[in-house]
């Protein structure tokens, strides 16, 4: 089941992604999503808040653009929420927060997933943005960053609630901090993005390959895992278990 706590855990793992180069909007996020004809980059270089939520919300099991509105833009999103009476005042966790600069529909600029609530205010995760709430809320900013948000701010404009399959609300516990050098607890493969990735990726470099560690697991990681496993007489799947971790972390020679 598809609950609140399963996005925010996909957003948490997101946390700290930076744009490359700084002010390009050039993101793993934006390719996972999709080029968009007429920006830079390749077409990849968009303003990604949006994307960032719509991949946070399908990573988690839900259907785009029948749980959720996979878009890559805030108007988009609060047309959907209003079509599918799923526009709100007052926030739950998981919630959309939109963001507008005047207090009208067309001011509708920047969203970030409802990670907690309190009586006072809101704990957000959002892409595109900054690392403080100061000055308004920040749409344009360089990473993924965790807010805490006044819920009496002017710039809040409302919420769109997903179509979850469990009412049940429920917050992940934080993870416990990983060392960066043990086997992590779980498999790490194709579509996995973060720390994880980057240290399977410098490991692999070690061998003599010239991998960008970016912390994203595509095809030349893949393919790269896949040979590493043959030359070392392993199951041949392209997925870094604990045989293949260990593998990777004892020195080359």
């Amino acid at each position: 089941m598809t609950t609140p706590a399963r996005a925010i855990a996909e957003a948490r793992a997101d946390l700290g992604m930076r744009e490359n180069p700084a002010g390009s909007n050039l993101v793993p996020i934006t390719r996972e999503f999709g080029k968009i004809p007429g920006y830079p980059g390749g077409g990849y270089g968009y303003p990604w808040c949006a994307a960032a939520t719509s991949i946070w919300l399908k990573a988690a099991g839900l259907k785009p653009n029948t749980d959720y509105p996979h878009t890559a833009g805030t108007l988009t999103q609060y047309s959907w929420a209003k079509k599918n009476g799923r526009w709100y005042s007052t926030p739950q966790v998981g919630d959309l927060v939109l963001y507008s600069s005047n207090r009208t529909v067309n001011g509708i600029y920047h969203v970030e997933l409802v990670e907690k609530v309190s009586a006072s205010s809101i704990t957000t995760i959002g892409g595109n943005t900054s690392g403080t709430a100061t000055n308004g809320i920040q749409g344009n900013g360089d990473g993924c960053y965790r807010k805490v948000i006044t819920r009496s701010n002017s710039r809040i404009y409302g919420y769109v609630r997903p179509f979850y399959s469990n009412s049940a609300i429920g917050v992940p516990d934080e993870p416990e901090k990983w060392d960066g050098k043990s086997y992590p607890g779980h498999l790490v493969r194709v579509g996995d993005r973060g720390t994880e990735v980057k240290a399977v990726q410098r490991m692999l470099n070690t061998y003599g390959w010239k991998l960008a560690v970016d912390g994203e697991f595509g095809p030349a990681t893949e393919h790269a895992v896949e040979v590493f496993q043959k030359n070392h007489r392993l199951d041949v799947d392209g997925v870094v278990g604990p045989a293949t971790w260990k593998a990777l972390s004892t020195p080359a020679k």
